[in-house]
């Protein structure tokens, strides 16, 4: 859960090469929220990048998401983009060519997309994609609000046209709990009126572009992956982050959706083996969205460790609140 569940700064306050980093945030809020709203201003590696780590955590839990995108840069964005980064390439995707967008991706930006495509195969996700009307620019931020069904967490991220901030995905984060008082509710009641006066198409301000085939692109050209295929690709992915050089905080939290991961595919080890075993699984043990896996080792070269009882999944599924 978002309040109980997740280590929280004083301060409320996220920023890059900090103790606190975006990615600690993003990390903790996908894997304990079933619903994401989120607004990307600037379509980019570096606005993602931060995304790919607890995401298919996200789609474990049933998670669903609705994708606002600004494809379009005015002339004027484009200029200070220039300047910012000078020789280097403008680094932003372009909606109009999703194979040019596959070629470039580092993995971790490959697992964020495959995430999206598996969303979009299974009608979890919502996208809206606009463009700004009239030379009229749009905030080019990351904001959006997560939900567990009991809590929100709303959140403001700052962007700029320096080559540090584009290229080494600089960034910084402003969160707001409901918990924390009625200031922070109301702020973020206004990020979500805010949010759907863009989606349900009330702001005159921009230009709505068909999304239909951008949709269809992304769910053919990238893989189609399983749940459990995402979830091991995450594993490995946290695994090898574990290696760098990140803040304890951050450090804290992906190894959290780490363990988060672990427990998720052992309990789905665990019910197929009940299920061969009795012939049919009980409605109880039933997984979210009904599937069931074959028994198999992570390919990540972890071996799979057989635990054999209810009583000790019922003790991983309290302690990680799966």
């Amino acid at each position: 859960m978002l309040k109980s569940d997740i280590r929280w700064p004083s301060h409320r306050r996220y920023r890059s090469r900090t103790e606190w980093e975006p990615v600690g945030f993003f990390s903790d809020c996908l894997c304990n929220s079933t619903s994401f709203d989120l607004m990307l201003g600037f379509f980019s590696s570096s606005a993602i990048s931060v995304l790919s780590d607890g995401f298919a955590v996200f789609l474990y839990n049933n998670g669903y998401m609705r994708l606002i995108i600004n494809d379009v840069l005015t002339i004027e964005d484009r200029k200070a983009i220039s300047i910012g980064v000078g020789k280097e390439e403008i680094p932003y995707f372009d909606l109009s060519n999703i194979k040019s967008i596959k070629e470039s991706l580092s993995e971790r930006d490959m697992h964020f997309f495959e995430c999206l495509s598996w969303l979009i195969r299974n009608n979890r996700i919502q996208i809206k994609i606009i463009s700004p009307k009239d030379g009229i620019g749009i905030s080019h931020t990351k904001s959006g609000i997560f939900y567990d069904g009991l809590n929100s967490i709303g959140f403001d991220g700052s962007c700029n046209f320096s080559r540090t901030a584009l290229l080494d995905n600089i960034e910084s984060i402003s969160a707001s709990c409901d918990w924390d008082g009625p200031v922070d509710s109301a702020r973020i009641d206004v990020m979500r009126e805010d949010f759907n006066r863009v989606f349900n198409g009330r702001d005159e301000n921009i230009i709505y572009v068909d999304s239909e085939n951008v949709k269809i692109s992304l769910s053919s050209i990238f893989q189609q992956k399983s749940i459990d295929d995402l979830l091991e690709d995450e594993y490995k992915l946290l695994k090898n982050k574990s290696k760098l050089a990140i803040p304890s905080t951050a450090m804290l939290s992906l190894s959290r959706a780490k363990d988060k991961i672990e427990a998720i595919i052992e309990k789905k080890s665990f019910l197929e083996e009940q299920s061969i075993k009795y012939g049919k699984l009980p409605v109880f043990l039933m997984l979210p969205g009904q599937e069931i896996i074959k028994n198999r080792r992570l390919r990540t070269g972890r071996t799979m460790v057989k635990k054999g009882s209810l009583r000790w999944l019922q003790g991983q599924e309290k302690r990680l609140h799966l």
